[in-house]
């Protein structure tokens, strides 16, 4: 019962982050909870161990240490494994280009996050190629196994631990892998805050600058007929009118908001609590009266004539109207 009620935490941490934007029955939320579910199962043992070998491991005999080490050792080989298909695919929805890990926040801190995981992994199989053995759980044969043996020792001169030295190394390298899976947890939050780097486009242009353009009209005609980087950008309106355009037009039957008092929504539509921090007024007043401007594909966007699901409001409000529910979804 406790593992059920484990998993269910864990799918709930995946619906409501980054992955459930893209529905809550889909590959991508599916795949996130795979995640979840291996980095909290591989790192939660961790933190377990840890706990136990600064307490109690220097009095445990040397086969039960082997023994438990051994199991775990691999338990947290396929959760490693779980971890980074996983975690790639996450990178590869997420990251427009390889470019963003550097030109994004999101980048950065996914880029540093990384960087200590390849660091949690380098200490896990230290343990598990140098000091286990030791311990008698035995020598590990692989292609792997041996490489790592090889690099060891051409770095360190040597690939074995004196025996005497190995309960006290031993704990010493799993509290050193639990203090940096907390940092790797640490750099997850600060990604489940951030705005993933598919979205920095959309803060670029609404963070650039609304004061008016000045121009004459020679200089307008010669450049098209619109200033060089002209993006629209509509009048503002009224927050709590447009609240009440969103309810009398219904649109809460296919979005949800979180934080309203809205009836449940059908799902039909894409999730609207945080329109306002991903997207410009233009590309919202554009979505309300023309939705194939720009066609989002993926669940909650597309019917199946590929074309968007979101019916066109230009012949149903007034302009007024129009402005005012925009400023109600900005606001969000």
């Amino acid at each position: 019962m406790g593992a059920l009620v484990a998993l269910g935490v864990a799918l709930t941490v995946s619906l409501t982050g980054h992955a459930g934007d893209w529905g809550d029955v889909s590959p991508t939320a599916g795949i996130d909870w795979i995640h979840v579910v291996a980095a909290t199962t591989w790192t939660g043992g961790l933190f377990v161990l840890a706990a136990l070998m600064l307490r109690d491991g220097p009095r445990w005999p040397i086969a039960l240490l082997a023994d438990a080490m051994r199991r775990f050792s691999g338990l947290a080989a396929w959760c490693l494994l779980a971890v980074v298909l996983s975690g790639a695919y996450a990178s590869w929805v997420q990251l427009p280009s390889v470019a963003a890990l550097w030109q994004t926040v999101y980048g950065r801190v996914l880029a540093a996050k990384l960087l200590l995981v390849l660091s949690l992994v380098w200490w896990g199989a230290v343990n598990r190629y140098t000091v286990l053995p030791g311990l008698g759980a035995g020598r590990a044969s692989g292609v792997l196994e041996r490489l790592f043996r090889i690099g060891r020792l051409a770095l360190t001169g040597s690939s074995r631990v004196p025996h005497p030295a190995l309960s006290s190394r031993l704990a010493a390298y799993v509290t050193r892998e639990a203090a940096l899976a907390m940092l790797v947890f640490g750099c997850t939050a600060v990604l489940g805050e951030s705005t993933p780097a598919r979205h920095a486009g959309h803060l670029e242009h609404r963070s650039a600058p609304e004061e008016p353009v000045r121009i004459t009209m020679a200089d307008l005609h010669a450049s098209g007929g619109v200033p060089r980087g002209w993006s629209f950008t509509p009048p503002a309106g009224d927050v709590a009118r447009g609240r009440q355009v969103f309810v009398r037009s219904g649109c809460f039957a296919c979005h949800a908001v979180a934080g309203e008092s809205f009836p449940p929504a059908s799902g039909v539509g894409p999730d609207l609590t945080e329109a306002g921090e991903h997207h410009p007024a233009g590309y919202l007043l554009e979505s309300v009266i023309n939705p194939n401007a720009v066609i989002v594909q993926g669940p909650g966007h597309t019917g199946p004539d590929g074309l968007s699901i979101m019916p066109s409001y230009a012949d149903r409000l007034a302009v007024q109207e129009l402005l005012d529910l925009v400023a109600y979804l900005r606001a969000l």
